[in-house]
């Protein structure tokens, strides 16, 4: 009953590694049914899916042993496309002593793993947004003395001075500037939004 009513995959192997039994979770998962699996050869199912070098040591090893062994596997299915997989295998002997069976229990982690890294990723962008802020707050603090300045320079140069078109420049760069820094300020963190009359033909 525990085998075939638990949600997670399981199957049972003879020490030849045929299937013996399959679960409802196993069918579901990997769209291998009883009819299809139970009698061949477990590197067959799936159309070969599961046949790997690694998984083929892990199980021929299972065999020997009662203890329970783990195996972390990327496969790629006909119908399901990439899974996320642990395989534990646990070897189990049979009532009479006459043999040993071996039990698959298949955890598919893809899920598990998406989620993680959607937190690693925002926590990688919180990082970078507070790198941001702290620079943009630095740049902040060197634009002042340079609109300062050029404010300085242009009201006492007259326009027809040689100098005034540089100042102006410098002014310009410098309110670029400024605006650039206001964009790394609300990328770092949540800015409150500037609620304004706008004329949209002008825009």
């Amino acid at each position: 009953s525990v085998f075939e009513f638990t949600m997670e995959p399981k199957l049972l192997l003879n020490s030849a590694l045929i299937v013996e039994l399959v679960n409802p979770a196993f069918h579901e998962a990997f769209g291998a049914s009883p009819e299809s699996a139970v009698g061949r050869p477990f590197f067959d199912t799936a159309g070969g899916a599961w046949d790997t070098p690694e998984l083929r040591r892990l199980l021929h090893a299972a065999v020997e042993t009662d203890d329970r062994m783990e195996l972390a596997l990327d496969r790629e299915f006909p119908d399901i496309g990439v899974r996320h997989l642990v395989v534990g295998t646990r070897g189990v002997r049979h009532e009479d002593e006459s043999g040993r069976w071996l039990l698959l229990s298949i955890s598919d982690v893809t899920d598990t793993l998406r989620r993680q890294e959607l937190v690693n990723r925002a926590s990688r962008l919180e990082s970078i947004g507070r790198l941001a802020s702290g620079v943009a707050h630095d740049f902040n603090n060197l634009l002042v003395p340079i609109l300062g300045s050029a404010d300085t320079m242009l009201e006492k140069l007259a326009t027809s001075d040689p100098l005034y078109r540089h100042a102006d420049m410098i002014r310009n760069a410098a309110d670029r500037a400024a605006t650039l820094t206001r964009q790394l300020l609300a990328y770092g963190r949540p800015q409150p939004l500037l609620v304004q009359p706008t004329n949209v033909r002008a825009i």
